[in-house]
């Protein structure tokens, strides 16, 4: 049994808050919507909320792993103020999660009537046109809320609109069980038609928005831009820490065998009778809680020839990525702390220890194509001396190894082959302040810049003031870092290009500039207190790691490298939640 999750009381924090300022009232195409304002830095700049607007109908019923369907209309008007439920997950589990990055849940609500988003806009003026930034959280597909985020400062203080949506999780959002797989990505989806057809009542401009996330949310970012159904509903993207193959996909197989495991899990009953009249009714008896309790790993991104029409790889490769700017980077110890949490007994430095650790979890998953047949290998002979000489003097090389296949060279893979339109890298290296309790030579870990890029600094970040376990303090220098992101990402999403602004100078700011990245040159900015620039990010281990991805030499087929990475990902969360 593997060693459980830090101790920790769950997050008993408030919910953010939304009972100051006055009501304002917004008319969307659905009806009427009440929102309230607030302030932020220091009370200087007012901005405009609207928290649980639905974008889709309710998936209830027999719309219970349904593609999403557009929302009907409302009469009178509809509360605005508070956060809608978030949607079916373990949230004690992620309470305990979240606490390390750190990311609230503000309330405990879960419900599968949980399709919303919420709104921030520093102008109620219609014909603003302001750059909007849509959002998307992360949580590996199963976990996670956009109530996490507070999108006030980026808001305010970068003078766009700022869109964070719900979407379907786990079993509910990405089995297929229903027959339709990926509606997780297909309330993304409609969630951008959304604020195509509604973002102007904010004062944003459909035809400036911006499709981000980080983790599983860069992930979702990194399949929208591969997506043949998304042409039109973004125009530029951000990845943080997440890239189209950083969670496998299932290929494009018959799922039956899968899908069937799933149904004898979640339809177990007394009698066979039983258990024919829960298959029979499509398992629409059965509640939410019953989904986030049959715990299985078949919740992933599968090609379904509509939303996906190939492995991410293969798209990327073959050119298929829209033409858009694309900004996207990694931490640089991305499994130092969080994901890993206090598991690190496993960071063996014997090589030998390393390589039958990843070979064991590679074992029954990692193909290579001979000829017309698969064939099942013994992976540690591709896990080579020098990759693991690499990572032998590196504090928990096997954790560093492992968020390298499953971060880093993604990213640098989907940079390399999108140089064709603008591309900016970025490597986020600062330890925040207030982490004490991670291990010492954890840098930036999974997950820290996002309180900068949101500009927590400036605003009351959301905590329990009464437990000082959860204090979150910035100090100066982290105020000026965090004021500097922010102007990256905001300029990127209203220009395509974090150097330039549509009204201040890039001087203002006094900001370091952020080369394009480019196969010849591979420049990145290394993002800390003093910002830099740097070339070929962990180039060695990037090159060592493709090798080793790619069989040595052989002809792999995408599945089987997917496969590989989902692997580690299985092992990482049976690790997380105690299965092992």
């Amino acid at each position: 049994m593997c060693p459980g999750l830090p101790s920790g009381r769950p997050d008993d924090s408030p919910p953010h808050p939304t009972d100051q300022g006055e009501d304002v009232v917004a008319y969307t195409m659905n009806g009427r919507l009440r929102g309230r304002t607030a302030r932020v830095a220091d009370g200087r700049v007012q901005v405009y909320m609207f928290l649980g607007v639905p974008y889709a109908r309710p998936p209830l019923g027999g719309l219970r792993f349904h593609a999403p369907l557009p929302h009907e209309p409302w009469t009178g008007v509809r509360n605005a103020t508070q956060h809608g439920a978030h949607c079916a997950q373990d949230i004690p589990q992620d309470r305990r999660f979240y606490h390390s990055i750190p990311l609230f849940m503000p309330h405990a609500r879960i419900s599968e009537d949980c399709l919303f988003l919420d709104v921030y806009t520093p102008t109620m003026d219609t014909t603003a046109r302001l750059a909007v930034l849509f959002f998307i959280h992360g949580g590996g597909l199963f976990s996670g809320s956009g109530a996490q985020y507070d999108g006030r400062a980026l808001a305010a203080m970068g003078n766009i609109v700022v869109v964070i949506i719900n979407y379907r999780l786990g079993i509910l959002g990405f089995s297929g069980i229903g027959g339709q797989w990926n509606v997780g990505f297909l309330d993304q989806i409609i969630a951008l038609r959304w604020v195509q057809q509604n973002i102007h009542v904010f004062g944003g401009d459909p035809g400036q928005v911006t499709v981000a996330g980080q983790s599983a949310g860069g992930n979702s970012v990194g399949l929208l831009v591969l997506s043949p159904l998304t042409d039109g509903l973004f125009h530029r993207a951000i990845s943080q820490s997440g890239a189209a193959s950083t969670i496998p996909t299932q290929p494009n197989t018959d799922h039956t065998e899968n899908i069937f495991f799933l149904l004898s899990r979640l339809c177990t009953r007394p009698s066979p009778s039983e258990t024919l009249e829960c298959l029979n009714l499509g398992l629409r008896n059965l509640s939410a809680e019953d989904f986030v309790n049959a715990w299985g790993w078949r919740h992933q991104p599968a090609v379904d020839g509509f939303f996906l029409p190939d492995q991410p790889t293969t798209l990327l490769k073959n050119g298929s990525a829209k033409n858009i700017e694309y900004l996207m980077g990694v931490t640089n110890h991305e499994m130092g702390h969080v994901i890993a949490l206090d598991w690190h007994f496993i960071g063996e430095k014997d090589r030998d220890q390393i390589r039958s650790i990843i070979a064991a979890g590679y074992r029954d998953y990692f193909q290579c194509m001979n000829g017309q047949t698969d064939v099942y290998i013994d992976v540690s002979k591709f896990i080579s001396d020098p990759l693991l000489d690499l990572y032998k003097m590196e504090q928990d090389p096997l954790m560093q190894v492992i968020g390298d296949m499953m971060f880093t060279v993604p990213t640098v893979n989907t940079a390399w082959y999108r140089t064709d339109t603008p591309v900016y890298l970025y490597e986020f290296q600062h330890r925040p302040s207030w982490h004490h309790s991670r291990p010492a030579h954890v840098k930036a870990d999974h997950g820290d810049e996002l309180l900068f890029v949101f500009g927590a600094p400036f605003f009351d970040w959301p905590r329990n003031p009464a437990d000082p376990a959860w204090r979150v303090n910035f100090t100066e220098e982290e105020r000026v870092l965090s004021r500097k992101i922010l102007t990256y990402w905001t300029n990127f999403v209203k220009t395509g290009d974090p150097n330039r602004g549509d009204t201040e100078p890039t001087s203002t700011f006094d900001l370091e500039a952020w080369p394009r990245y480019s196969r010849e040159n591979q420049e990145y900015l290394q993002l800390d207190l003093d910002i830099s620039t740097a070339h070929r990010l962990k180039e060695e281990k990037v090159k060592l790691i493709n090798d080793m991805l790619a069989c040595s030499n052989s002809s792999v087929s995408s599945s089987g490298l997917d496969r590989t990475v989902m692997t580690l990902c299985v092992l990482m969360l049976c690790f997380y939640y105690g299965l092992l």
